[in-house]
């Protein structure tokens, strides 16, 4: 279920990804995001966000 149904949060809670970016210590957090849906789709979502959001040159 978690890995093809549409919303997996309907059965199962807290079954989504969080990211976070902190600064200079872990209380300072800059921004985060939640992302949701099937499992498959959760996978591709965060990668794509973490090349794109969170990985700085």
């Amino acid at each position: 279920m978690l890995a093809f149904y549409k919303d997996p949060e309907k059965w199962v809670t807290g079954s989504y990804i969080k990211i976070g970016y902190f600064g200079n210590s872990d209380s300072d957090l800059k921004y985060q995001d939640e992302v949701h849906g099937s499992l498959i789709e959760q996978i591709d979502k965060t990668v794509d966000l973490v090349y794109t959001k969170y990985l700085k040159p």
